[in-house]
């Protein structure tokens, strides 16, 4: 691949940042994966998966899913919030809760 007026080698592409050429890793010789069991990870189970449809679903519906906060009884929206069934300010106050004592 030359350029026109141009001599000498072809030009070749850089190869990715982050890339290493030449070198191929099997699924499980590599050690960079976020998803190793040893580091916590555990695949999600049917029942999560199924969950995770079924928002999904709501969702493309229109549908937001809400539940109420387990220590003031608020409705709760955001999606960390629902997931963990607790607003922010109570997650801060419980946590501030659990350091004093």
């Amino acid at each position: 691949m030359t350029s026109k007026g141009r001599s000498g080698p072809p030009l070749r592409e850089a190869a990715p940042t982050g890339h290493t050429t030449g070198i191929h890793h099997s699924a499980d010789s590599c050690d960079s994966s976020l998803y190793r069991p040893q580091d916590g990870y555990a695949a999600p189970s049917a029942e999560d998966r199924r969950e995770a449809g079924l928002l999904a679903e709501l969702r493309d519906l229109g549908y937001q899913p809400a539940t109420r906060c387990t220590r003031c009884g608020q409705w709760v929206v955001a999606a960390k919030s629902v997931a963990l069934h607790m607003g922010p300010v109570c997650r801060a106050k419980s946590a501030a809760a659990a350091v004093t004592e």
